[in-house]
């Protein structure tokens, strides 16, 4: 076979020569052409004459590859095969031709890239100019040469080469910062530097003075550059209320205060609130909206807040506003009556140890600004056998007193006081003639804060002595900003009635039960444990007196409230065979219950059981109730999380 092979555009180091049995492809021979073998001038053409082996097919197929190494290793630069094998004579030769199609028409000895045509195998990414080809290196000085890609590696080799749209691999620096190749990442050393690369080189300048930074501390203000790359800023720890002075930043970078002790108690402002010291620094409010018996900010407005630890037994007058106790002595706050003639003891934290009495004319409100918690009982209950009732008690009762006995001659019973329901009806006369009526119900809520009602007293005609009616209980409001944790009994319980005498065929009737008071206790964070005791349950009604034959009869007392139970006051019973017993007070869920009518030829009526009055437990943020805790009546809970 004469074959003709042509490369016009490019003179290969090296050409491989094939030649197979087109029937037995395994049948091959190679033969290697060497460049000085081969034409470079314009006509670039080799005539090769190709020979079959002995006992070869007379079927030829002839394939030309060639190669940019002078050996012919590596990967081929183009290949080319025989259209079609070609049928040898038996005497002289066949043509046949191959044209390499590669071209180098920049001379810089690399064929060109020729992707529509996949036989090339071209590694040159420029065949326009001779600078370009794989391993070149870069001419960053030439004209127009930053945005070239000399080494065919698909990056731009100069910085300072316009990358804008594509990413860092774009850049043989590897950084491709603002649409401009660049020397490095040109990331500025510092938050007061500025770093621009706007020829390939970065440049960095401090920012000036003026500048906002930030020097990571939170003790320091303003923030600004110094003109010369660093952020010296002012140290600023102004201290957040005046409850705390000296500010000073610290290592984290926070600010640190010391505690100003001669503002212990005193009035201190934050964030727009009005509280009190506390021993830590702390400026403590309620931040929650107390039950609307006093106003917080009102109270700490002009007073110094102190402790408050009752150590030894000790009794609270809100008439007089006076501190009693003959075992010890101990600092006393200072009250505040407020315009509803309600009592405020502003406290900074509250410690009860001892049994605290509280009695006088008018309720009276804790406010504590820190915790408070109560080992010890708190009573603002009554008692018919004391001359002081408990504080608050017969505030604004009006119609919820119990109504007197009606008849004077063999007494009809006075009817009990009520609060949270009716008070009960007085008992009738031996004749049935009807008793005093049981004190109204008190709408609901718990402001205004308000005592429990006393028991109407019995009536009887000279000269034999009426039953007086049971004292209400007190109203009672602790108010915490803290936690509230109740250890002991806090009771608001109302007294129990008197029975009515008898002398000279004359009876008395007994008196009606006070109802049991108000208490509200109310924390940001409540706990009753399972010794707290609150109760506010009525008293019981006195029993009416009698005459059986010639024998004279009193009637016996009610019973006071309990103060830690739910057991239900008793009424006055067991002073005669024909006066009618004293109702039972509230307790519980169980209401009061009217006194017992007279009977026989000289039987007064009972008087009236008092209602039961009315508790508030409010814990804001936290509420846990013990279930083994007596409480009396069920409280309301509302505020919160209370159980």
């Amino acid at each position: 076979m004469a074959l003709t092979v042509t490369y016009q555009g490019y003179t290969p180091a090296c050409l491989r020569v094939t030649a197979e049995d087109a029937a037995a492809p395994e049948r091959r021979s190679d033969n290697l052409i060497e460049q000085s073998k081969l034409a470079s001038d314009e006509d670039r053409k080799l005539i090769i004459a190709v020979y079959r082996q002995k006992n070869w097919s007379e079927q030829l197929q002839v394939e030309v590859a060639s190669y940019a190494t002078p050996d012919c290793t590596g990967t081929a630069i183009e290949t080319r095969r025989l259209p079609s094998a070609v049928t040898l004579s038996a005497k002289g030769s066949e043509p046949a031709a191959l044209a390499l199609l590669a071209k180098d028409d920049d001379g810089d000895g690399y064929p060109a890239e020729t992707k529509s045509d996949s036989a090339i195998q071209g590694t040159d990414c420029d065949d326009g100019k001779a600078n370009v080809y794989p391993g070149a290196k870069a001419a960053c000085d030439e004209k127009d040469g930053l945005n070239t890609d000399f080494n065919c590696d698909e990056k731009l080799d100069c910085n300072g080469a316009n990358c804008s749209g594509f990413g860092d691999e774009k850049c043989g620096s590897g950084h491709c910062v603002e649409g401009i190749c660049c020397n490095t990442a040109c990331n500025p050393q510092g938050q007061c530097y500025s770093a621009t690369c706007a020829t390939g080189t970065c440049q960095e300048e401090a920012l000036p003075s003026t500048t906002a930074c930030d020097d990571g501390l939170a003790c320091t203000s303003p923030d600004k550059c110094d003109g010369a790359g660093a952020c010296i800023s002012t140290e600023y720890c102004p201290p957040p209320n005046e409850c705390k002075k000296n500010g000073s930043c610290a290592n984290d970078g926070s600010c640190r205060f010391e505690v100003d002790a001669s503002m212990l108690g005193k009035v201190c402002h934050e964030n727009g609130n009005t509280g009190t010291c506390l021993q830590d620094g702390t400026c403590r409010w309620f931040k929650y909206a107390v039950t609307g018996n006093f106003t917080p900010a009102d109270i700490a407005t002009n007073n110094t807040i102190e402790d408050l630890e009752i150590a030894c037994a000790t009794t609270f007058d809100s008439t007089a506003l006076t501190w009693t106790s003959s075992q010890c002595s101990f600092a006393t706050p200072t009250p505040v009556t407020t315009s509803a003639d309600v009592v405020v003891i502003p406290v900074r934290n509250l410690t009860v140890n001892a049994p605290l009495r509280m009695v006088g004319s008018r309720p009276v409100v804790f406010a504590v600004y820190g915790d408070a918690t109560l080992n010890s009982e708190i009573r603002a209950n009554s008692v018919f056998a004391e001359t002081q009732v408990g504080a608050g008690s017969e505030v604004r009762c009006g119609g919820r007193t119990g109504g007197e006995g009606l008849v004077a001659d063999d007494a009809s019973g006075g009817g009990g006081g009520g609060l949270a329901t009716k008070g009960g009806n007085g008992g009738t006369t031996d004749g049935g003639l009807v008793g005093g009526l049981g004190g109204a119900a008190a709408g609901s809520g718990f402001s205004p804060l308000m005592g429990g009602c006393r028991g109407g007293n019995g009536l009887g005609a000279n000269p034999t002595k009426p039953g007086a009616g049971g004292a209400g209980g007190g109203a009672l409001q602790i108010s915490v900003a803290g936690r509230l944790t109740l250890k002991s009994v806090v009771t608001v319980s109302g007294a129990g009635g008197k029975g009515g005498n008898s002398a000279n065929n004359k009876t008395a009737s007994g008196g009606g039960g006070g109802s049991g008071g108000m208490l509200v206790l109310e924390a940001d964070q409540l706990v009753a444990d399972v010794a707290a005791r609150l109760t506010a349950n009525g008293g019981g009604g006195g029993e009416g007196g009698s005459i059986a034959g010639v024998v004279y009869y009193n009637g016996n007392n009610g019973v006071d409230g309990s103060t830690s139970t739910v057991t239900r006051a008793n009424g006055g019973a067991g002073g005669g065979d024909y006066g009618g017993d004293g109702g039972q007070g509230a307790a519980g869920s169980s209401g009061p219950s009217n006194g017992g009518n007279g009977s026989g030829e000289h039987g007064a009526g009972g008087g009236g059981g008092g209602a039961a009055g009315r508790i508030l437990l409010r814990g804001v943020t936290s509420c846990s109730v013990d279930t083994g805790s007596i409480i009396s009546p069920a409280p309301i809970k509302t505020g919160g999380a209370c159980p």
